[in-house]
């Protein structure tokens, strides 16, 4: 179980508000969510995105990379 600040929001002058927060918090065990999805869900609380987002960009820069060594390779 996490402490109150961790699952609720902190307001700007330190007390604990009655406010469900969303917590950083990855389970990376591989029946859980895994490195990679892990790493992600950290990073995605970290700077206040979402998931699904982060999982998005993350998919397009490997098929820009895989674009890239398949180019580079036909081209020798």
């Amino acid at each position: 179980m996490l402490p109150p600040a961790m699952r609720f929001v902190v307001a700007p002058d330190g007390t604990i508000t009655d406010v469900p927060a969303e917590p950083i918090a990855a389970d990376l065990r591989p029946e859980g969510d895994g490195k990679r999805v892990g790493k992600l869900k950290v990073v995605a609380g970290l700077i206040g995105v979402g998931l699904d987002e982060l999982v998005r960009r993350e998919a397009q820069r490997r098929q820009r990379r895989l674009r890239y060594a398949v180019a580079a390779s036909l081209g020798e």
